[in-house]
């Protein structure tokens, strides 16, 4: 049912939301999903794999479609919750005592919105927001890579984009770079193929341009992915490579789902269930 919310406000350009550097190319009709989801709903959560461009997308809304007072909280490599309250308290100006939820409430009303980005990073975060939701008539946007207990939401899922959006956007980051691609040529089609849509992948083939051909970037990634795990000149997070992206999913798995996981190493080239059925053992 429609939540007591105003509608989304007219759209303010203030970009306030850090987000990685890739384009928001492909994602016209996520954004509007997201704009019609906060009239009905007073959580919305964008749920994807690392790189996917889950940061980018809640950047864009809150530059094109939110007038309002913005809280921006990320919780990227958080560790406990008093780490993760104090960076609350330091992004919102509001006391905290240990893992005490903070109390947003004080700084926050119907027209804020609170972002809420690597939502999974910590299970107290669910419970936080689920708290936030019976103090404050705020919404709140959260980015996850899995799903998170505890609050009411309505789930967004992204994929990875289209082949036309993959290579304009391969085209345009290689653009950045000085490097001008025809997206018509062969090689610069395999190599968007290669990378299935993924945003974070295909900014980071680009980069690879400025010391290596297209042709050449593609026979290394037909042979493995190894060349976009090196994370990129100054990269701090997460979104540096893909070696670390992936490398934080699969921390994020419990236990059983990652010997899962490991177990069907064995394969080259992907899998079927049914395969997966095979190899698999849980103790």
């Amino acid at each position: 049912p429609p939540s007591r919310h105003a509608e989304v406000p007219a759209p303010d350009k203030l970009p306030v939301v850090d987000s990685p550097s890739t384009d928001l190319i492909g994602r016209g009709l996520e954004l509007k999903r997201l704009i019609e989801a906060f009239r009905q709903h007073q959580v919305v959560t964008l749920l994807g794999p690392p790189g996917i461009g889950k940061s980018a997308l809640a950047h864009a809304f809150v530059r094109e479609s939110w007038s309002g007072h913005v809280i921006a909280l990320s919780f990227e490599g958080v560790r406990s919750a008093e780490q993760a309250a104090s960076l609350v308290a330091a992004a919102a100006g509001v006391g905290c005592r240990g893992a005490q939820t903070p109390a947003l409430h004080l700084v926050a009303d119907s027209t804020t919105l609170i972002v809420v980005d690597h939502a999974d990073e910590h299970d107290v975060i669910a419970d936080w927001i689920t708290a936030w939701t019976r103090t404050t008539e705020a919404r709140i946007l959260a980015c996850s890579r899995r799903l998170i207990s505890g609050p009411a939401t309505k789930l967004i899922e992204i994929d990875g984009l289209d082949q036309a959006a993959s290579l304009s956007l391969f085209v345009a980051q290689a653009a950045r770079r000085d490097v001008t691609l025809d997206a018509s040529d062969e090689a610069v089609k395999k190599v968007v193929q290669v990378l299935d849509g993924i945003p974070l992948a295909l900014e980071l083939a680009a980069g690879r341009l400025t010391v290596m051909s297209v042709k050449e970037l593609y026979e290394r990634l037909e042979k493995s992915t190894r060349v976009l795990a090196r994370a990129r000149p100054g990269a701090k997070t997460r979104h540096g490579s893909m070696g670390v992206a992936l490398s934080e999913c699969i921390d994020a798995l419990d236990p059983i789902a990652r010997s899962a996981l490991a177990q069907c190493s064995v394969f080259q080239g992907g899998f079927t269930a049914v395969a997966a059925e095979r190899v698999i053992r849980v103790d």
